[in-house]
């Protein structure tokens, strides 16, 4: 608290990330705060890295999901938004797969963020997107690493998040919110490895035209700034 302080001091706008103890990333858990952290812009920021093996994603999803709820219950207790800032496997061994997903679902199921580790490198197994050889000094990009891990999201959402979720079999994305009025508009993440003939985008059942960033792979959904509940709903175009 003494540390948050002193960096107010130098910044009193930037939100501060503040991880538990280090040994939630074993024990998959953390005592939750008797009161909120004296600070109302504060990031809770756990590591998982768990030491199991569950094989299927509807397997991984059961033996984490106890420390994803608590995970949301730690973060609410500080008063604090909640994002997963280190997790990973290596993107494209046999079985990581099913693991990704299964985060990834969690994450989305308690309305947390989560950042991948990590984006590329040269040691300890090559968890990131890219291959690196030593010789020439390239890097060249893993064949389905990114579309593994990079599954389309919803990256803002006016007003109050109510659900999330991207179903891989189907590949829909599917999103409800409630907007207040006057919000900025909807920004999603679509990338062409899942939706190579493009996308189809409906707004509380209404189509909505939506062009895509080819760079970016980053949709701005045209957006009136009404009040309400709202369905988002992307599903390929073919």
């Amino acid at each position: 608290r003494k540390a948050a302080a002193a960096m107010r001091e130098v910044n009193p706008d930037q939100p501060l990330w503040l991880e538990p103890d280090v040994s939630r990333n074993i024990s998959l858990i953390a005592p939750l705060l008797p009161e909120p952290f004296p600070d109302d812009q504060v990031v809770y920021c756990p590591h998982t890295y768990p030491l199991l093996s569950a094989g299927t994603v509807e397997g991984w999803k059961s033996a984490l999901r106890k420390s994803f709820l608590a995970m949301r219950n730690e973060a609410d207790s500080w008063g604090a938004a909640l994002h997963m800032n280190e997790w990973g496997a290596n993107p494209v061994s046999p079985g990581s797969g099913a693991y990704i997903q299964a985060v990834q679902e969690l994450s989305e199921e308690v309305h947390a963020g989560q950042a991948f580790w990590l984006w590329k490198e040269n040691s300890q197994g090559f968890w990131g997107f890219f291959d690196y050889d030593a010789e020439s000094g390239q890097w060249s990009e893993r064949p389905g690493a990114a579309r593994t891990v990079g599954k389309p999201y919803v990256m803002a959402m006016p007003g109050e998040w109510l659900e999330h979720g991207f179903d891989v079999d189907t590949r829909t994305l599917r999103a409800r919110f409630r907007a207040a009025g006057g919000e900025a508009a909807p920004l999603l993440f679509l990338p062409s490895s899942w939706y190579p003939q493009g996308v189809r985008v409906t707004l509380n059942g209404a189509a909505v035209p939506v062009n895509v960033d080819p760079e970016t792979h980053r949709a701005e959904i045209p957006w009136p700034g009404k009040t309400g509940d709202f369905e988002l709903v992307v599903v390929p175009a073919e």
